[in-house]
This record gives C-alpha cells, structure tokens and sequence, in this order.
C-alpha cells in the first residue's frame, strides 16, 4: 500500500508553506527555550541554543499554526503567547510549518537577475542591485533559497542552486524563506542604544547596542543588516544617512526593517581529518580560505566569512592565535557563527 502524504498547512498566511511537522517541548524550569515575533503572529524569532525547543527541532523557520490542538491562524501574538503561557508548565505540542515567500524574478535584458548568491545548504542571497529585477521582486539580502522554478534546492550546494538558476528561463519562480524582522525601538532618556557601521559592500549594519539599552531589549543584535530605517531604504542612502535618521527623528520610536547576517556553520571532521579552513586578521578574525572538499567547505564555510562566535563563544574581540585555540580544543566538531555578507 502507498504511504500516506503528509498533511500540509493551508492558509497560513497566504505563503507557500512545506508539510506540517509536530513538535513536543518540555518546560525544564526556565520556559520553553523560543520567543515569538511581536510583528508577525505565529513566525518563531529566536531559539535558544541548546535549549528544549532546539532539542525538540523548533527553528527559526518555523510558524505556529496549532498549540496543543488549538488552530491558532486567528489570534493576535498576545493571544498566542498567553494561549502558551496558560500550558506552562506542562508539555508544549506544536503543530508547525516552514513559511516561505514567493518572488517571481524576470532577467534583465543581459540576461542577469540582479542578485549575487553565497552558502550552500541552503545558498542564500548575499547582495541585491538596487532597482535591479531581483529588488523589484521583492527579494532581500539573507533571504534562503529553498525552491527554484519547482525544484527543491534547500539541501543543494551554491553550485547546484546556481546550476538550477541558470536553467531557468526569463521568469524565474523562487520560494524562499526571508529572515527580515520588523523591530520597533522606543525612545529613551539614553538614546537609542544601537551605533551603527557600514560593510565594504555598503551595507550599513548594527554594530553595536547597549548592554541595557532600548535596541537590545527589542531583540537587535550586533552584525544585523539594516535594510530599512522608517520607511527608507538604506541600500540606496548608506551610512550618513542612517545616522542622520536616528538623530534627526524626534518621535517615541523608531522602526527598523533589519536582516539577520549571522548563520550557524556545524563542521565536523572524521579521525585524523583537520577542518579544512584557515584564518586571518583579527578583531574579528575573517576565513582566508576554505578547502572545497573538505570538512568546512561541505559544511558551506566561504573564503571572507566574519566568526562571530566559536561553540558559543564571543571572539570578535581576541586575537587571531586565540580564536585558532578555541577551534583546536575541539578535535571533531565546531560550530562557527559567521556572517552572511
């Protein structure tokens, strides 16, 4: 006999979701281990490492449609969130899909599709031509591939997705799943409390925020891209123009569309098997290069990734001989937070 399909989520959202996956996690004393987005009712925003909802396979990738049975497509986020606070502290069980966004992108009249891809497992979208077919389409920075025209590239590697994209005709159909967040921060006597950078490729940055200020108790995180500040988009304005938004804006707070830029890269290594990649500089220490075929380069790790963190650990402060010793006390596995642009 056939095995039966696996139920899939409808309108949720009005996107393209993949099959439903159920999800028990267990309340250890200190919550579940997951937070929600405020903007978006359902979409997980942060799971805690190592916690019981990382244990449990909840991911960033996931929205909530059902809460111990409960359909929960209607209800507000406080709704959700009270819904799971009344489980509490019994087990939670998740009725979850994979959310994803539709773009359908038409080649310019050279042929190009107005973005650069990067990453492998899945390949995710580095940079966007400002104007350019992929911009007009609604396509940003970070967002993953996960299917080209039908073809399910998740798991493929950057030149896999490549291949699959250049096979397309002039309209290109992309499911992707898009990690823009919508963060409100309020005012404060204090300020902000966010300072803001510009990469070489021009993308202005969080690069830093205030241990108990307004920016990080809304959730920004140092290395996310600021794609836009109240309605404008900085991929046209750069850095003197982001700065002189937040300090001419005069009113109770401030919305920012930013794009997570960090991603967490597992290597493992079979015996007498070195990772397979190397560093340079310092403060933060850069991949200077990356062997194709080995441990590192399976695992998607590219030549001019930032580490952020080494299993955890805050190394963009240290020294490059301190970063290589944090690497090598771990013979076989390392995780890498790195970031994406």
């Amino acid at each position: 006999a056939a095995a039966a399909a696996a139920p899939v989520a409808r309108n949720v959202s009005g996107s393209a979701v993949l099959p439903l996956k159920e999800v028990t996690i267990t309340n250890e004393g200190q919550g579940y281990g997951f937070s929600l987005r405020a903007d978006a009712p359902g979409i997980v925003a942060v799971v805690d490492d190592g916690g019981s909802a990382m244990r449990a396979g909840l991911t960033v990738q996931h929205v909530i449609c059902r809460v111990n049975g409960i359909l929960v497509s209607d209800l507000t986020h406080k709704g959700i969130v009270e819904l799971i606070q009344s489980i509490s502290p019994h087990a939670l069980h998740l009725t979850v899909a994979t959310k994803l966004k539709r773009c359908t992108v038409l080649r310019a009249a050279d042929g190009s599709l107005g973005f650069a891809l990067c990453g492998s497992r899945p390949s995710y979208v580095a940079t966007i031509l400002p104007d350019g077919p992929a911009d007009k389409a609604g396509l940003r920075p970070g967002d993953q591939l996960w299917q080209v025209d039908g073809e399910y590239v998740r798991n493929c590697s950057e030149e896999e997705t490549i291949n699959a994209l250049q096979r397309c005709a002039r309209s290109v159909v992309l499911q992707v799943f898009s990690s823009t967040n919508v963060i409100t921060v309020p005012h404060t006597p204090l300020g902000w409390g966010l300072r803001l950078g510009q990469r070489e490729n021009k993308n202005v940055y969080i690069h830093s925020v205030a241990p108990d200020g307004a920016a990080k108790a809304c959730g920004l995180q140092v290395a996310d891209q600021v794609f836009q500040i109240n309605g404008v988009t900085l991929q046209r304005e750069g850095l003197e123009a982001a700065e002189r938004l937040l300090q001419s804006h005069t009113g109770n707070s401030i919305t920012l569309h930013v794009i997570p830029t960090l991603r967490c890269v597992d290597i493992v290594t079979g015996r007498e098997e070195s990772f397979g990649f190397a560093l340079a500089g310092r403060s933060p220490v850069r991949v200077s290069e990356v062997q194709a075929d080995g441990p590192a380069g399976r695992a998607g790790l590219r030549v001019g990734a930032v580490v952020w963190e080494i299993n955890g650990r805050d190394v963009t402060q240290v020294a490059q001989a301190f970063v290589v010793e944090c690497i090598t006390l771990h013979a076989r596995y390392v995780r890498l937070r790195v970031s994406l642009v």
